[in-house]
C-alpha cells in the first residue's frame, strides 16, 4: 500500500486576526463609547452654576461658553431703557447688599417693575463687571405676599421672558 497523501487545499483561504464576533463587539464598544462621550459634552455645556451676586463678584468674569445664574431684587430707580426698547440696563441687589449692573436684551413684562419680585438671570459676567443676559426669570410676587401674610409657605412659580432674537 502506498502512503496516503493529504489532498492539497485548492481554495484560497483568507486569514483574519479578528473573527466576525470580535469585530461586532468592537464596533458596539466604539458606538457606546462615542455616545457616552457626546452625552458628557452635552451635560457639561448644559450645566449652569447658581451664584449669589457676592459669589459672582468674587469669582470674576465667566469663562467663554459658560453660563451662570444669579438672583436678586431690582434696585429702585436703576431701570433704564435705551433707544432700542428691547435693550435695558438695571441693577440687582442680593440679600447681602452686593450690587450687580445688568444688561438685558429682550421683552420686559410689567411684573418686572414690582419691587417685591425676585429676579433670576442667566448669562455671563463680563470683564467690564456687568452681567450680560438674554434670559430673565421673575418670581411672581403676588402669591408670595398673600401667603406670607397668612403665615403659609408659597410654592415655587416663575414667569420666564426670553429674547426672541428679532
Amino acid at each position: 500500500m502506498s502512503p496516503r497523501v493529504a489532498p492539497k487545499d485548492s481554495g484560497a483561504r483568507s486569514t483574519t486576526l479578528l473573527s466576525p464576533r470580535v469585530r461586532l463587539a468592537l464596533a458596539a464598544l466604539l458606538f457606546v463609547g462615542a455616545l457616552a462621550y457626546f452625552a458628557f459634552l452635552a451635560f457639561r455645556s448644559a450645566t449652569v452654576y447658581y451664584l449669589t451676586v457676592g459669589e459672582l463678584e468674587a469669582r470674576g468674569p465667566t469663562a467663554d461658553g459658560r453660563l451662570v445664574r444669579v438672583a436678586g431684587k431690582l434696585v429702585p430707580g436703576s431701570f433704564e431703557r435705551s433707544s432700542d426698547p428691547l435693550d435695558v440696563r438695571f441693577q440687582l441687589r442680593d440679600q447681602s447688599g452686593h450690587l450687580l449692573p445688568v444688561a438685558y436684551r429682550g421683552e420686559v413684562g410689567q411684573i418686572f417693575f414690582n419691587e417685591h419680585s425676585e429676579i433670576i438671570l442667566e448669562g455671563k459676567y463680563t470683564d467690564q463687571r456687568f452681567f450680560d443676559t438674554e434670559t430673565l426669570i421673575v418670581k411672581c410676587p403676588s402669591k408670595y405676599i398673600a401667603l406670607e401674610e397668612s403665615g403659609q409657605q408659597a410654592p415655587y412659580t416663575t414667569e420666564t421672558y426670553k429674547a426672541s432674537g428679532t
